[in-house]
C-alpha cells in the first residue's frame, strides 16, 4: 500500500519510477487521477512495451469524463466534475485538485452525497471527507441524499449545509462562488441510494 502512494504521488509531480529508474513525465490536468495512470504503466510493462514509449504517450493520454474534470465558467468559477467516482482515493485526490485550483484566495464548495459500497468503512470513510471538505474557512461542503447524511455531517458544522437535492446545492454553491472559487461535485449516486 505504502508502494502505491508513492507511485501516486510522483506521478501527481512529474515523475515515474520504473526499475530504479526516474522518468519525467507530463500528465494532462483533465487526466484525473493518477492510480489510472498507473495501472495503465503496469499493464504496458507485463505486455512489455518499450519504457521509452510509455513516457512519450503518456503527455497525450486521454483524460476519463468524469473523473476529476476541470472546466472554468465565464465567470471564472472552476467546476471540477468527479460525479464518476465513490471512494476515498479518488475522492481526497479530486478535493486535491480542487484546493489546488482554488489556490490561498479561492473556496472550495463540495457537492456530495458521499461514498457508498465501502461495507463496514463506508461511515468511517464519508466522516473523513467531511472533515476534510470543511478543513478550512475556504472550505464549504454540500450534502445531497440521506444514505450518508449523518456521516457527513461531521465535518465542521458552520462550514456543512444539507440540501433536499443536488440542484438545490448547485444552485446554492454556483450563486454564491465568486471569480477563483471551486465547485466540486464528488460522486453522484442513483436514486435508490437518496
Amino acid at each position: 500500500r505504502m508502494k502505491r502512494r508513492k507511485l501516486l504521488k510522483r506521478l501527481a509531480d512529474g515523475a515515474l519510477q520504473i526499475n530504479g529508474e526516474t522518468y519525467a513525465v507530463q500528465l494532462p490536468d483533465e487526466v484525473g487521477h493518477p492510480i489510472n495512470v498507473a495501472i495503465a504503466v503496469g499493464l504496458a510493462l507485463a505486455v512489455e512495451v518499450p519504457i521509452e514509449t510509455i513516457t512519450q504517450r503518456l503527455a497525450s493520454i486521454p483524460g476519463t469524463p468524469h473523473r476529476a474534470e476541470a472546466n472554468r465558467t465565464p465567470g471564472g468559477v472552476w467546476v471540477v466534475d468527479d460525479t464518476f467516482n465513490s471512494n476515498p482515493t479518488g475522492a481526497a485526490a479530486a478535493l486535491a485538485k480542487a484546493k489546488r485550483l482554488a489556490g490561498e484566495s479561492g473556496t472550495v464548495w463540495t457537492i456530495t452525497p458521499g461514498m457508498v459500497e465501502l461495507g463496514t468503512e463506508q461511515a468511517a470513510r464519508n466522516i473523513e471527507f467531511a472533515q476534510a471538505a470543511t478543513a478550512s474557512d475556504k472550505m464549504r461542503l454540500c450534502i445531497v441524499g440521506r444514505t450518508n447524511r449523518k456521516a457527513l455531517r461531521s465535518g465542521e458544522p458552520a462550514r456543512t449545509t444539507a440540501f433536499e437535492s443536488r440542484k438545490a446545492a448547485a444552485d446554492h454553491a454556483l450563486t454564491a462562488a465568486k471569480e477563483g472559487d471551486v465547485v466540486l461535485y464528488e460522486n453522484d449516486l442513483p436514486d435508490h441510494y437518496a
